[in-house]
């Protein structure tokens, strides 16, 4: 059996071993940085998060909708009417401007 080797000498499995402790290492740093963060969460954050939940509840309706959602719905429906104009419209002008035979763009 032929054993490859890398630059360092070592064998290929040596290296992956090495490679994965190292990141099990980074995996057990993150995690606790993880953990830390969520221990340090204080009950008055959490509070405010709820009040914060409950005053968007007791909103209704139209109103309830953040304006954000607002704006990214207005957009995406002017994009659409827009391309379907643009379609509609694609083949006359490329039959009047362009000077393109009917039977070229499809028509019958």
């Amino acid at each position: 059996m032929i054993r490859k080797l890398d630059f360092y000498g070592r064998t290929l499995a040596e290296e992956a071993a090495v490679r994965l402790r190292g990141c099990e290492e980074l995996l057990d740093t993150c995690a606790q940085q993880v953990f830390r963060a969520t221990a340090k969460i204080s009950e008055g954050d959490i509070g405010a998060r709820a009040t914060a939940a409950r005053s968007a509840e007791s909103r209704s309706g139209l109103r309830a909708t953040p304006a954000g959602v607002w704006a990214l719905g207005f957009v995406s429906m002017f994009m659409d009417i827009s391309s379907e104009m643009t379609h509609a419209l694609l083949p006359v002008y490329l039959v009047t401007v362009l000077g393109t035979s009917a039977l070229t763009v499809g028509f019958n």
